[in-house]
């Protein structure tokens, strides 16, 4: 039987046959999958398995995402949610600082209006 060449979760190249024959599923197997393929059943190297191995090993090199995606995704959440609190105060404030500003300037012109009323009389 032929074998393939794959590499380990610590970067060691191994060596794995190509096809196992099996007539029946025999519990799982390390790096293979059982199913049928061009009429032959059997074990067969899991590309998905190898794939899956090496984005996880890529994933727990960086420490940002060494969590797993769901608590990446809901420290983004809470970050965003954060983001827009901040964003609102800011406006919130903004608009009562003008408000303030507004309600000077009108107190001003009020009371100008009034006392040259008052001095023309």
């Amino acid at each position: 039987s032929s074998h393939i060449t794959a590499v380990d979760s610590f970067g060691c190249s191994l060596s794995m046959p190509a096809f196992e024959p099996a007539a029946r599923y025999a519990g799982p197997r390390a790096g293979m999958v059982f199913t049928t393929r061009d009429g032959a059943t059997g074990y067969y190297p899991d590309a998905a398995a190898q794939l899956s191995r090496s984005r996880r090993d890529d994933a727990s090199s960086s420490s940002a995402s060494s969590l797993g995606g769901r608590d990446a995704k809901r420290r983004r959440e809470k970050r965003r949610e954060k983001k827009e609190r901040k964003r609102e105060k800011k406006k919130r404030k903004k608009e009562k600082k003008r408000r303030k500003k507004e309600k000077r300037k009108r107190k001003r012109s009020a009371s100008s209006s009034s006392s040259s009323s008052s001095s023309s009389g």
